[in-house]
């Protein structure tokens, strides 16, 4: 492969925001306590402008995944994915 072909990427800045909530502070809490229940949320799409959307909710400690559709990606839309209808 040419040089100029090869994908550049820029060095990562550190971020003063994300102190103390990278991803190894996250290890660090879950074994400092193991009894805390995770869940990882996602956004899936395959063009970032152009719906549709899929979020996506992973309950780690039961192997369960939740996944809500979306025709946009907006604020508003991604969080009615969290909003719980009651009777």
């Amino acid at each position: 492969m040419k040089k100029k072909d090869q994908i550049k990427y820029k060095k990562r800045e550190e971020k003063v925001y994300l102190k103390g909530r990278t991803y190894d502070c996250f290890e660090k809490f879950i074994r400092e306590h193991p009894s805390s229940s995770v869940v990882e949320m996602d956004t899936v799409y395959n063009d970032v402008s152009n719906g549709p959307f899929i979020q996506t909710f992973m309950f780690v400690s039961f192997g369960i995944m939740v996944a809500v559709y979306h025709t946009t990606k907006s604020a508003d839309s991604m969080v009615s994915g969290l909003r719980v209808k009651r009777k």
